[in-house]
């Protein structure tokens, strides 16, 4: 089948992809994200000025699985400013991992990453990683990015906690 483009110019299409795609796993239900959860880690006063940070985590499901959304707010004043956010949702391997959000103000980036594995009975496995690295200054010049990270992973039989 030809079609005529926006910019004027022919392009062919075959049937199929006419075709919406459609699969069951595809087909989700709009949800909401929950309310925040907020945490104050400080609160104080500096040359006159209220200073706070605070954190905090919402939840948004559906029958396709879900997402976590987690932020460092730093407020001064009627000012506030999202410090660090990252959303977690599932990956292709089955984790729970995000790329997150860094305000520029802050020269590093941090990669948490949540596993958890089933494989029936009442043994779980549980493990996460996160990953610290400072922003790399350096630009195509060289690679001058530097990382620290820590993971852990432990099995827990539920059955043996009875």
């Amino acid at each position: 089948m030809t079609n005529v483009r926006e910019d004027g110019e022919l392009s062919e299409r075959s049937h199929q992809s006419m075709a919406p795609a459609y699969s069951p796993s595809a087909v989700t239900l709009a949800s909401s994200w929950s309310s925040p959860l907020y945490a104050t880690l400080y609160e104080g006063e500096f040359k006159g000025w209220q200073i706070k940070v605070t954190a905090g985590v919402r939840y948004r499901g559906n029958l396709g699985g879900g997402e976590i959304k987690m932020d460092f707010t730093f407020q001064i004043g009627d000012v506030s400013f999202e410090l660090w956010s990252v959303s977690l949702s599932r990956g292709e391997d089955g984790t729970l991992c995000g790329k997150p959000k860094t305000h520029p103000a802050v020269p590093i980036e941090v990669e948490p990453c949540i596993d958890v594995h089933w494989s029936g009975g009442t043994a779980v496995q549980l493990g996460g990683s996160i990953d610290v690295c400072t922003v790399d200054a350096c630009g195509s010049f060289a690679d001058c990015q530097v990382c620290k990270g820590i993971g852990i992973s432990r099995w827990i039989d539920f059955g043996e906690l009875v």
